[in-house]
């Protein structure tokens, strides 16, 4: 049996229909597949659909590479990355998600397991509610590198589900609180209004940090642009 491991999971849009909401979704599954010195990618084009009669079609666009057109009640993606990863035994953590459209809870309704532990997260979305933040960050954990280009809520207050050993944000927390409440080896802040006061308050709490604190990464870092 070939060794498989799921690479990807892009929750994106479906560009055919973006301006209906019940069929704009559209997540993408990257899966990799080892066979002896062999190997090939493997695409999934999960397609929400409210047309019934498209609804169970799948349709095989490239030699690897199909499209699966379901019923936009069910998360099809879930389901799909479960039973691959449940037939082929993987264990391997995912490589990395993306979050490129509007999210809601059935997007992360029947999670594969895989999702608690990406290695990279990337939010590339035009703007983010708290809940979208939220959804993310209580399915992904222990990630390596998180980016985001969206600007932060200003009422968004639950940094401390933040965890990365690398973050890159466009736009820093509005607040100087957000920054010590997130788990993080290194920061970097591309558009950050941090002020001397804000970094001061900053090494305070770093030089009273006790060992004992539940903290997953003990050196912290910030550089601000």
């Amino acid at each position: 049996m070939p060794k498989l491991e799921i690479q990807s999971i892009d929750f994106s849009k479906n560009k055919e229909n973006e301006n209906e909401v019940s069929e704009s979704r559209k997540n993408v599954v990257m899966v990799k597949q080892f066979e002896e010195e062999n190997i090939t990618i493997h695409v999934f084009n999960i397609i929400a659909t409210g047309i019934k009669e498209d609804i169970g079609m799948i349709i095989q666009s490239s030699e690897f590479e199909w499209e699966y057109h379901h019923d936009p009640s069910v998360n099809l993606t879930g389901i799909l990355c479960n039973n691959i990863s449940k037939f082929y035994n993987i264990k391997n953590p995912l490589k990395s998600f993306s979050a490129r459209r509007e999210l809601n809870n059935l997007d992360f309704d029947h999670s594969p397991n895989i999702l608690s532990k990406p290695e990279k997260v990337y939010i590339p979305m035009e703007s983010v509610s708290t809940e979208e933040l939220d959804m993310i960050f209580s399915k992904c954990q222990n990630v390596q590198f998180l980016l985001t280009r969206v600007e932060i809520p200003d009422e968004y207050d639950n940094y401390g589900i933040w965890n990365a050993k690398q973050m890159y944000l466009r736009y820093a927390p509005p607040k100087i609180e957000g920054l010590l409440n997130m788990n993080y080896e290194r920061l970097i802040c591309q558009r950050s209004k941090l002020k001397t006061s804000d970094l001061n308050l900053f090494l305070k709490k770093w030089l009273q940090s006790d060992e004992k604190e539940d903290n997953k990464y003990k050196t912290h870092e910030i550089l601000s642009k």
